[in-house]
C-alpha cells in the first residue's frame, strides 16, 4: 500500500487493537483516512495525525503502573483507489511476558483477547482461555 500506520520493532508496539478498514474508492488518488474518536463520531485526519495518535496511547499505556494493555480498540478507515475492501486488526503482540502489578497479579493482557472481531465475527490473531 506504501504506508505505515502503526509502530514496528522490537518487544511490544501494539498496546491497544487497531482496526484498519480499508475501502476501495476509484476516485481517491491519495488515502483519505478518518479516525474513530472515543465519542463514537469519525473525524478526518493524516496519516501522520493517525501514526501521532497510536504512538501516543502506546506511549501512555506503556508508562501506566497498572494497565499496559487497553481492550479498545482504535478504529481507523481509509479510502484510497489501490485498497482493497478489507478489515485488518492488528492485536497486541505478546512477544514477552507481560508485566506484573505491584500486588503480584498479573497485568491486564485479557484485554487483547476476544475482543477484536470484524462485524462478520471473524476473530482477530489474539485468543485466551477466558
Amino acid at each position: 500500500m506504501g504506508f505505515q500506520f502503526n509502530q514496528v520493532g522490537g518487544g511490544t508496539k501494539t498496546r491497544r487493537p487497531v482496526a484498519l478498514r480499508m475501502q476501495y474508492n476509484p476516485r481517491c488518488a491519495h488515502p483519505r483516512c478518518f479516525l474513530r474518536g472515543d465519542d463514537g463520531v469519525e473525524r478526518p485526519r493524516s496519516l501522520d495525525e493517525i501514526q501521532a495518535y497510536i504512538e501516543g496511547e502506546n506511549r501512555r499505556l506503556e508508562r501506566d503502573p497498572v494497565r499496559s494493555f487497553d481492550g479498545r480498540e482504535i478504529n481507523v478507515r481509509m479510502e484510497y483507489k489501490y485498497c482493497p475492501n478489507m478489515i485488518l486488526i492488528d492485536t497486541p503482540g505478546l512477544i514477552s511476558a507481560p508485566r506484573v502489578r505491584k500486588d503480584g497479579g498479573p497485568a491486564n493482557v485479557s484485554c487483547c483477547c476476544r475482543r477484536s472481531a470484524d462485524p462478520q465475527g471473524l476473530r482477530s490473531k489474539a485468543h485466551c482461555p477466558n
